[in-house]
């Protein structure tokens, strides 16, 4: 079984990695009390509960094969967040007795996952986080490093993903963060609402 630290905000939490987080500040989502919520269904699968100022979009299909979705929120509620129902596919290493997956696992082109905490119907939601310095997200035709507004320098992509095998699903959550900081702890904005409230409530409707 990996073992992990303790996160000390949630006591569930275990964190395998020590790489710098550099987790950035804009657009508050979430806000110090919980909002009001209302629930949403995942391609008949799944239902989440979401911020009930939240307009939900399926991606179409045109653009990509699995069940998409990604949220819309007026000001001066904005939102990343991004929702995919992969298939159980992937070639992760698992602990024969626990059952949790061996960490860092990653998923695709999402930020490795690093840490886990458990969920409702002994699941376990598995989560990560990778930043980019955007001065550095150069083209052919700019110059490196480019002129970037001080407030949104850095980007921070958090992902979450519930590996649920008996379904041959996997639900994947992310959402990004910009910000001038590199000095945070813990979950702010959208990956705060991600992990207090929209990944824990998922629910399997079969």
């Amino acid at each position: 079984m990996p073992y992990g630290s303790r996160d000390a905000r949630h006591p569930d939490v275990r964190v395998f990695s020590r790489v710098p987080i550099l987790i950035l500040a804009v657009c508050q989502v979430a806000a110090t009390q919980t909002p009001k919520l209302k629930s949403v269904e995942l391609d008949n699968k799944y239902t989440i509960q979401v911020p009930e100022y939240f307009t939900m979009h399926r991606i179409s299909k045109s653009i990509t094969r699995v069940p998409a979705y990604y949220f819309q929120a007026a000001r001066p509620h904005f939102t990343t967040i991004h929702v995919e129902l992969l298939p159980y596919d992937f070639v992760v290493s698992a602990d024969a007795i626990t059952g949790l997956l061996e960490l860092p696992a990653a998923i695709g082109n999402s930020p490795p996952l690093t840490g886990y905490f458990q969920l409702q119907q002994n699941r376990y939601a598995y989560f990560g986080w990778s930043v980019i310095d955007r001065r550095y997200e150069c083209t052919m035709n700019s110059p490196c490093p480019h002129s970037t507004p001080f407030g949104s320098r850095y980007m921070a992509e958090y992902a979450f993903a519930v590996f649920d095998k008996p379904d041959h699903s996997v639900v994947e959550f992310t959402a990004m963060q910009m910000g001038p900081s590199k000095k945070v702890t813990g979950f702010q904005g959208d990956g705060k609402l991600l992990r207090d409230v929209i990944v824990p409530s998922l629910t399997s409707i079969h």
